[in-house]
């Protein structure tokens, strides 16, 4: 399988979970669709008026169609560039096109000319971004091209772990907030100190040795410097720092530039299998009210009204389990024995939150791992 093959492969996975998220759950209004009154509707829905609420999710849709793009382009290497270019963002407005008018006739889904937009524009951004890391990498970023090449599968984990930190990437800046978050992230509740400190710390770990795989020589530099990004989280919207989460933040730090004989793969998957077992399984109070089970992938975050915070969750949870995929990868376990333990201590876990309030058991955490085990493998491939 040749590189360029597995980009499509990547952009197909793309398109399928946007057609999942943006049609879900399916559930057809009475009277079916009517294209003449969805065409109407559509081009008559541009907002009256424009708010925080609206610019943020025109943001969040940009950001859902940027790989679209970048892949959309990237897959068509050996074109013309203005063809790739061309061809890539006709088809993510063609896409956002298309999902706007089926919305009109399906249950709890609003039908956008904005979204439209916005869907358009983050398409032409991933275009554009494709381009200008072409022309970087050839000039003034050469030396970084071998091993962002080799190392595509910890740079893609890389950029999900700062996402899930930054994300909505929309500054929330004034005294008050910036006071009331500090006093929140001082009310430390004692019993998560323990489960926050050893999943960030697992996570600061992963990321070093991620990180020591791109960068090299340069990796504690680069790591001391992203520690900015823990402040920098008391002025993004939505996001809520934790006295926890820093001191998390320091251990990783601190293991991961300390002088080890051995290799560091091995023992931060290990870490990090067991920060995924005791979050998940934290307050270790068992009822003997069962919970329900979802089997509708992603059936939680779609059922929330605010999309900001389940979508932390997500790249929280992405960076998580991709990360322990590639670390146990990279310790010498097969990438399919590491997709299964993933995958069995996650339905594990999840079949025991039906019995452990407040988690939602469902099916979406071992679809997720299984997921990211394919996509991983896919960017793997040269």
């Amino acid at each position: 399988m040749t590189s360029v093959r597995s980009v499509r492969f990547l952009f197909l996975i793309i398109v399928a979970l946007i057609l999942y998220g943006s049609l879900y759950p399916g559930v057809p209004r009475p009277g079916g669709l009517d294209p003449a009154a969805a065409v109407d509707y559509l081009f008559h829905s541009w907002p009256r008026r424009f708010d925080a609420r609206i610019a943020v999710d025109a943001l969040l849709n940009m950001l859902i169609y940027a790989p679209l793009g970048w892949l959309g382009y990237a897959g068509l290497a050996g074109a013309p560039r203005a063809l790739r270019a061309a061809a890539a963002i006709a088809f993510g407005c063609l896409l956002s096109f298309m999902v706007e008018l089926a919305q009109f006739s399906l249950e709890g889904r609003v039908t956008s000319l904005l979204d439209v937009v916005s869907n358009g524009c983050g398409t032409v951004a991933g275009v554009f971004g494709a381009q200008l890391l072409d022309a970087l990498l050839a000039r003034r970023l050469a030396r970084w091209k071998e091993p962002l090449a080799r190392e595509r599968a910890a740079v893609v984990l890389i950029l999900c772990w700062l996402s899930y930190h930054l994300f909505p990437f929309v500054p929330s800046i004034g005294v008050y907030r910036v006071t009331v978050r500090l006093h929140a992230m001082l009310a430390v509740a004692a019993s998560s100190l323990p489960v926050e400190t050893l999943a960030g710390m697992a996570e600061w770990l992963a990321a070093g040795v991620l990180l020591r795989a791109i960068a090299g020589p340069a990796t504690p530099q680069l790591l001391v410097a992203l520690l900015a990004v823990l402040p920098a989280r008391l002025l993004i919207v939505h996001q809520q720092l934790m006295l926890a989460e820093v001191l998390g933040a320091l251990l990783g730090v601190a293991l991961t530039l300390a002088p080890w004989r051995a290799r560091r793969e091995a023992p931060a998957a290990v870490l990090l299998l067991a920060s995924l077992a005791v979050s998940g399984l934290a307050p270790f109070h068992i009822h003997d009210a069962a919970a329900s089970f979802s089997w509708r992938p992603f059936h939680a975050s779609f059922q929330t009204a605010n999309w900001e915070p389940a979508g932390i969750i997500l790249l929280r949870k992405m960076f998580r389990y991709g990360a322990f995929l590639w670390l146990a990868s990279r310790s010498g376990m097969r990438p399919g024995r590491a997709a299964a333990i993933l995958t069995i201590a996650l339905a594990a876990i999840e079949i025991a939150q039906i019995h452990i309030p407040p988690h939602t058991p469902e099916i979406t955490d071992p679809v997720l791992a299984l997921l990211l085990a394919f996509s991983l493998r896919l960017l793997a491939v040269r």
